[in-house]
């Protein structure tokens, strides 16, 4: 299995448009209640998963506008390369959730990137 991409995080200072523009192109959201944050919207499309978070509540610089999601078979050695680029922000380190191993770090232009080793 290679590297996979699973998921975009789109944040938006006008969900409600954000939401229905996505709909029209055929995505059906369901809101996800979350215990910190902003209010979000999730679709799945085959097997990819579109997310609209709302960034009216949010700390500027806290939640970037775009992150994107990988699924990766070893994420120890994906996350070691890419902390070694200059320019990479470390958000999470490598951590055991429910869905298995995950990582976010900015990109060098400041955009999220997860990484996540599924559980097996």
């Amino acid at each position: 299995m290679g590297t996979k991409l699973i998921s975009i995080t789109l944040k938006s200072a006008k969900l409600n448009q954000a939401k229905e523009f996505y709909s029209r192109l055929g995505f059906q959201f369901e809101e996800v209640k979350v215990s910190k944050g902003s209010e979000i919207f999730r679709s799945r499309a085959q097997d990819l998963e579109l997310s609209l978070i709302s960034d009216f509540q949010s700390i500027p610089d806290h939640l970037p506008t775009l992150q994107l999601s990988f699924q990766v078979p070893q994420i120890d050695p994906v996350f070691q390369g890419l902390q070694s680029i200059q320019g990479v922000v470390i958000l999470l380190e490598p951590t055991e959730m429910p869905e298995g191993r995950k990582a976010i770090v900015k990109d060098p232009d400041g955009h999220a990137i997860e990484i996540l080793q599924p559980r097996t």
